[in-house]
């Protein structure tokens, strides 16, 4: 289940598989930083986002993220959240 979110700004698309590059084993095997999502800004702020309802495959979440963003008062479709769905359905 894939669900679009928006900010002030952009529309970001939430349950994209997180790619970290993290081992735990930095730090004496503490993460210091442990990402909840592929992007930052849902990271940080994703409880506070708008959500534009959800769907239930990545390709249908790519098209609904990139077809509603411009309509939304101008939002732009993040970039982050474009390129790791674009990597998740490549692989």
């Amino acid at each position: 289940m894939f669900t679009i979110k928006a900010n002030r700004s952009s529309v970001h698309i939430s349950g994209i598989e997180v790619r970290t590059q993290s081992t735990g084993e930095e730090k004496g095997g503490v993460v210091a930083y442990y990402a909840e999502s592929a992007c930052g800004a849902l990271t940080r702020n994703g409880h506070r986002m708008a959500s534009l309802g959800s769907v239930e495959t990545l390709a249908e979440a790519v098209k609904k993220a990139s077809g509603v963003a411009p309509l939304v008062s101008g939002r732009k479709f993040c970039k982050t959240c474009e390129a790791a769905a674009q990597a998740a359905l490549a692989s």
